[in-house]
């Protein structure tokens, strides 16, 4: 239903820029068909990882309420007006636990369901806060990208929000010390960068070159940082959370420049921290130019993917082939496209801005109390 002829597509029509200031009707009802995003799912979904990322304490003391309630039934039966009280027979019974069953009317059954399982493992445990989002202060677009990359799974989404937040805790360095001025240099030398046009479905499209880069210029600590930086920026843009990426790896290589980076904490960092961490939804991943580097990774990674992954990477004996996926007008020249300017510098200084930055990956308390101050 939402899928495009990529030869047919034409720029101003089906091929619209990577920045957009809103979602055109064709890419809302493919949300609302394909990621169950309703006004309704969202107002629902925004307000269940805030509870679940601070405390679960009001949604167990209302539990314990109501259970007390029932307790203390013949008495209130006898006192209550009528319409006020429901019985348990006629409330609909939600599971919460092996251990037992509840009602509560007017609450959203799934999302409190989701919200129990995921934050205590029985029934009774004490109120807490969970450890690794407590700090955390998260506005409501960063919250969108979770729930939209789970399809409004609230239990899965949160899980993979706890995941970011222990990404940022194990490595700091990838999250701080964060200079527009270096990462440019993914741009300037072609290293990695967004592209400027979308494909036709709405795909973010991002071009990895792994023969420009020279670890003596441009240090791996900073290759990390610019992954963070391009993809959780990119999904600030409601298009790319609704469509996801579409990545394109030219995996040439001079081995004696890259091979030693091909570590298994290396490797493994990088796609824990895509595929369990950020929110990104990754449609296809082509890998351009075979190389011994790219072959001794893939013996290192290809063990961690699951099998959904494994079907959408694409293997290219040549670039050419490229054009079967993606239209021409948004491909560079030197892999069969039209494009020859995709300098996107202006778009990462602008999501490079101090005040951008301090919403990477959600905002500490701390942090939002010095920058208001």
């Amino acid at each position: 239903m939402f899928i495009r002829d990529p030869q047919s597509a034409r720029i101003g029509e089906e091929i619209l820029p990577f920045e957009l200031e809103n979602v055109p009707e064709f890419f809302q009802k493919k949300a609302e068909v394909e990621l169950h995003d309703t006004p309704e799912k969202r107002a629902q979904g925004l307000l269940d990882p805030k509870v679940m990322s601070r405390s679960r304490s009001l949604k167990l003391h209302v539990l314990h309420l109501y259970l007390s309630i029932h307790t203390f039934e013949p008495l209130l039966r006898r006192f209550s007006l009528p319409g006020w009280f429901h019985p348990p027979s006629e409330i609909p019974h939600t599971k919460i636990s092996k251990e037992g069953y509840f009602g509560l009317p007017g609450i959203n059954k799934k999302a409190f369901d989701s919200t129990l399982l995921v934050e205590h493992s029985s029934y009774g445990s004490a109120p807490t806060h969970d450890k690794h989002t407590k700090n955390v202060e998260y506005d409501d677009d960063f919250l969108l990208q979770y729930l939209r990359a789970r399809k409004y799974n609230v239990a899965k989404a949160f899980s993979q929000l706890k995941g970011l937040s222990v990404l940022k805790k194990k490595n700091p360095g990838i999250f701080t010390d964060l200079s527009y001025d270096k990462t440019v240099n993914t741009i300037n030398k072609k290293i990695m960068t967004i592209l400027p046009w979308r494909c036709q479905d709405g795909c973010t499209i991002v071009l990895v070159e792994l023969d420009n880069w020279n670890p003596s210029e441009f240090p791996v600590e900073e290759i990390k940082r610019a992954v963070a930086v391009y993809l959780l920026q990119s999904l600030r843009e409601p298009m790319t959370q609704i469509n996801g990426f579409k990545i394109i790896i030219d995996v040439k290589s001079n081995p004696l420049k890259h091979l030693k980076y091909c570590t298994p904490n290396n490797i493994y960092l990088m796609y824990y921290g895509t595929q369990e961490c950020i929110a990104g939804r990754y449609k296809e991943i082509h890998i351009v130019n075979q190389s011994m580097t790219f072959k001794a990774a893939w013996i290192i990674i290809k063990p961690f993917l699951t099998d959904k992954l494994k079907k959408r990477i694409i293997f290219h004996n040549n670039s050419s082939s490229l054009l079967n996926y993606f239209p021409k007008d948004v491909l560079p020249k030197q892999y069969g496209g039209n494009l020859l300017n995709y300098n996107m510098a202006d778009w990462l200084k602008r999501v490079m801005a101090p005040a951008r930055l301090a919403l990477l990956g959600g905002q500490t308390n701390k942090a939002k109390a010095s920058i208001s101050s």
